[in-house]
């Protein structure tokens, strides 16, 4: 390392020194960041350890390592890293210097700074962790213990989110990850960027097929939800308790993949529930749940074993459809055979 931030008590502002540290000497360029603070940078690379005291020969002084400096930062930010170590004062701690290492870079392995610290790495993995369980930082990486200030990972998540939005309203199917990392200014193939786009699946559903993301599923056209409004009033018209997409070919001229379409979308916003496996025939859940209502007040009021007969009174349904409502109910055990009746196992 050739750049620190180090505590240094003197009037200059501004010098060239020499350092002599174990046997050797460095010329190195100091400039003060914040009162006590300033940024030295040598010719050479040195291997200074944290608060280690350091003398330099050329002001007969003394200084002490607080931070290196891994990348080139500007001066703004090494005054902001520089003011907030110089309030620590003396109490500067291990935990101050790895989070002001990680907040001085967008993406940091922090093993670099074992030797620096002084500490091994599961020292240094307990120290991330609870700076993690703060909002502090987040760690994205645990080989290397990667790790990004928690502000850079909640702006740069943020903004990804946005861009997956707008082009899932806008019904991209296809979205290349060049494009989505413009919004996160980190590299598609960075581990940050990965690390991001595995978040996001908690908002939008996609797969990953090499360099691209591919949406699930994007929203409907006014079209398709014509259509699929107009199948739900066809199925309601029709009074079709429970329906399939023959059933409802039979009474609509809609096209079978038109039908089948519409009951994926209904399906998917949980608006039907399939009775069957093969998904081949369903129910408004609204229509569901007021059977399982009826169930729950039949059992509270005429015991818990209830016949076909009584069944179909309370869910107003042909002989055909109710074996497919008992079968799902049965599945869900919700009910129970018991020869040709059911027994009602919910609680009242």
């Amino acid at each position: 390392m050739s750049s620190f931030l180090i505590n240094l008590k003197i009037k200059e502002s501004s010098f060239s020194g020499v350092v002599l540290f174990g046997n050797r000497k460095f010329s190195g360029s100091f400039k003060r960041v914040s009162d006590s603070v300033f940024h030295v940078h040598f010719k050479r690379s040195v291997e200074f350890q944290f608060l280690k005291k350091v003398e330099l020969k050329s002001r007969s002084k003394f200084f002490y390592p607080l931070l290196p400096l891994f990348i080139d930062s500007n001066k703004k930010k090494l005054v902001r890293i520089g003011k907030t170590l110089n309030d620590l004062s003396d109490h500067v701690s291990i935990n101050d210097v790895i989070l002001a290492s990680i907040t001085n870079e967008k993406l940091l392995n922090t093993v670099r700074l074992k030797d620096f610290l002084s500490i091994d790495k599961s020292k240094l993995m307990d120290i991330l962790l609870s700076l993690e369980i703060d909002k502090k930082i987040k760690l994205l990486e645990i080989e290397n213990l990667s790790a990004c200030s928690y502000k850079i990972f909640s702006d740069n998540y943020s903004s990804l989110i946005e861009n997956l939005s707008k082009n899932y309203i806008n019904r991209i199917k296809t979205v290349k990850f060049t494009e989505l990392a413009k919004s996160t200014l980190f590299h598609p193939n960075s581990i940050y960027f990965r690390y991001l786009l595995e978040k996001a699946r908690g908002k939008h559903d996609f797969k990953i097929v090499k360099d691209k993301l591919v949406f699930t599923e994007v929203p409907l056209s006014e079209k398709e939800v014509s259509i699929v409004n107009d199948v739900e009033k066809i199925i309601k018209k029709n009074r079709l308790g429970v329906f399939s997409i023959f059933s409802i070919k039979r009474v609509s001229d809609l096209e079978i993949e038109t039908i089948n379409n519409s009951l994926w979308h209904l399906l998917s916003e949980e608006k039907i529930v399939s009775l069957d496996e093969k998904r081949e025939h369903f129910i408004f859940s609204a229509e569901l749940t007021k059977i399982i209502n009826r169930l729950k007040k039949y059992k509270r009021n005429q015991g818990e074993i209830i016949d076909i007969s009584s069944f179909r009174e309370i869910s107003v349904l042909n002989r055909k459809s109710i074996i497919l409502v008992l079968g799902y109910l049965d599945s869900q055990k919700i009910t129970s055979r018991v020869g040709n009746n059911r027994k009602i196992e919910l609680q009242v």
